[in-house]
């Protein structure tokens, strides 16, 4: 497997198990929160800090695709599964020299058939990765232009065999509507992932309808 092709498939790992929790939520999203989905409401809200970013920073080039904007460094590079069978191909954008074995990236996964609300999604993933032993988890809710819901989580994750070291995940999870959840997803080695500005990546996220 080529190191791209791992990436791909590393993102793809990351959609929301939509169909463990369909019909799990009841009423629409339009009308407000579902009542089973207020139960799975995060207690918990996103620092200050991760805000939307005003402004593109420098340097940077957008990356767009249906319902999304995003920027990223210029210098990254980008592509697209189109072996993905989803209607909208998950896109992968990667820093290109990252050391070997220890990839920078950020995938957008548009979830356009999603079967429940953001709010139980991100529990299924919360829920898996704790199952698969991962740790500092955390899952937070936050207000974000164009979503109705949005949801902030992270994990750390030490690859079989201990790799390089452990591995940060942070994943923004909008919700834009009723069968729609925009998904951005960041990967670092935990003591890359500050200084690799993916919280800014994420930052950037623009959902357009």
């Amino acid at each position: 497997m080529s190191r791209r092709t791992a990436v791909a498939a590393a993102c793809l790992a990351l959609l929301p198990l939509a169909g463990l929790v369909a019909g799990c939520s009841g009423g629409t999203a339009d009308s407000g929160t579902p009542s089973a989905a207020r139960l799975a409401e995060p207690s918990a809200t996103a620092p200050s800090s991760f805000a939307p970013l005003p402004s593109p920073a420098l340097e940077s080039r957008a990356l767009t695709g249906p319902h999304y904007r995003i920027s990223i460094p210029a210098a990254w590079t980008d592509r697209t599964d189109t072996s993905s069978t989803a209607q909208i191909k998950p896109v992968v954008a990667e820093k290109p020299d990252a050391a070997a074995g220890r990839p920078i990236w950020v995938g957008i996964v548009v979830d356009d058939q999603a079967a429940s609300d953001v709010y139980d999604q991100s529990l299924v993933l919360e829920s898996s990765k704790r199952l698969a032993g991962a740790t500092a988890i955390t899952r937070t809710a936050l207000a974000w232009p164009g979503a109705q819901r949005a949801v902030l989580i992270g994990w750390e994750e030490t690859p079989r065999g201990g790799g390089s070291g452990p591995v940060r995940y942070l994943q923004l999870m909008a919700q834009v509507r009723q069968g729609l959840i925009v998904n951005a997803v960041a990967q670092a080695p935990t003591e890359d992932f500050g200084a690799a500005g993916l919280d800014r990546v994420l930052r950037s996220l623009v959902v357009t309808g």
